[in-house]
């Protein structure tokens, strides 16, 4: 059934496992809510709002919280709730009460763990649980997670740093390539200045990286001598996202966040993070793209046919559920009731030990991190699988 409606690429014989679609006629409310498989745990994933969303894009994040989990090996399963809708928020608060209502007694029966995701704020976050009722633990053998805390979304910032000094440091052993050598210090571009585009930069200010562009949903700006991180935090604390209006300095370039991307092959930029929607990296802009390096930040920058065809291209691209797994190793880390430094040090340790252990297999085998990093996840579903079959049948 799923094979004949929905993009096979997509659709395999690991999931998704549930796909529930909530329309409300009286709201003209569309969403979602995708459940990639339950054989490695309880399922979890973010609520996302945005008027792009389609089935296909909901399944591939479902999958890569599966990914996700495999990867570092936390006893979860991946999923996706999405609903599309624009940015008035009157329409949204009411869309997302009409949403979560339709889900309500999944959430409850601890069948799915919903999260918060682009467009959705730690206030709407309050809204679902009040809808829910009195917070409680879930259980299901993961009684760590707590209803009213959700994921620190900002630790996808950390990671994605983590998996950036790493690979400075260490990507010239591990693969012989014909581009020049770093800039000292490091350039980039940061596409996003959320929760967690604004936790990396506060990684790369302090160990003196040099922030050349960053973009939100109200505009780019791009300074070739670098920007201003001080002054960009406390125009976000002023204007959120249109702190890039606001910004102003003698070499200022404001410019369309679809041309952001393209400035790396016209100055010398060593990383690009997509921080914010899907598909930022996609047919149209890719071989527009001159930096070394993509480590993302966000989940599934990565559109389905540039994923097919990365090789082509003289850059090393970073599997997204490596690079921003900061959350899920963060709401692991809850089991053992940590502070917020040793929290910091164990995604540290595990981002680095993932993000080495897949350059010396880059070396070995020569095929793209990605790939690598996509069959050893899958690998580990695979295990589970097993054991389910064995257990039932």
């Amino acid at each position: 059934m799923f094979s004949e409606l929905l993009d096979s690429d997509v659709v395999d014989d690991y999931g998704p496992e549930k796909l529930i679609l909530v329309r409300d006629p009286s709201l003209d409310m569309e969403g979602a809510l995708v459940i990639d498989n339950e054989f490695y745990g309880l399922p979890v994933g973010g609520i996302r709002i945005s008027p792009n969303l389609t089935i296909e894009k909901l399944i591939r994040l479902a999958r890569g919280m599966s990914q996700k989990f495999c990867s570092f090996k936390i006893p979860l399963s991946g999923a996706q709730a999405g609903i599309i809708c624009n940015n008035d928020i009157n329409r949204k608060n009411q869309a997302l009460k009409s949403f979560v209502f339709s889900i309500k007694a999944l959430i409850k029966q601890a069948d799915y763990f919903p999260e918060p995701d682009l467009g959705i704020f730690d206030t709407d976050y309050n809204t679902i649980f009040k809808m829910l009722g009195k917070p409680k633990i879930l259980t299901k053998n993961v009684s760590f997670i707590n209803i009213n805390e959700p994921f620190k979304m900002e630790y996808r910032g950390s990671s994605a740093y983590y998996c950036l000094q790493m690979i400075f440091n260490e990507l010239d052993k591990y693969q012989n390539r014909s581009t020049k050598k770093w800039n000292s210090p490091p350039k980039l571009l940061l596409e996003g200045f959320g929760r967690a585009g604004e936790k990396f930069a506060h990684h790369i200010n302090e160990n003196k990286m040099e922030l050349l562009g960053v973009s939100t949903l109200r505009g780019a700006i791009f300074d070739e001598n670098g920007l201003d991180l001080e002054k960009l935090f406390e125009l976000k604390q002023k204007y959120g996202d249109n702190l890039v209006n606001e910004y102003e300095s003698k070499d200022v370039v404001k410019l369309k966040p679809g041309d952001f991307f393209n400035l790396s092959s016209e100055y010398p930029i060593d990383f690009i993070i997509p921080g914010a929607e899907m598909d930022t990296i996609n047919e149209d802009n890719v071989d527009k793209i001159g930096a070394k390096v993509i480590i993302p930040a966000a989940s599934s920058p990565y559109s389905v046919k540039v994923l097919k065809s990365l090789e082509e291209f003289n850059f090393f691209a970073f599997p997204d559920f490596i690079s921003n797994a900061g959350d899920v190793i963060e709401l692991w880390s809850r089991r053992k009731k940590e502070d917020p430094p040793i929290v910091e040090h164990e995604i540290k340790n595990k981002v680095n030990e993932k993000t080495l252990d897949l350059l010396k297999k880059v070396r070995e085998t020569k095929k793209l991190a990605y790939y690598i990093a996509k069959d050893n996840a899958l690998n580990e579903l695979v295990d589970k699988i097993e054991v389910k079959k064995k257990r039932f049948y």
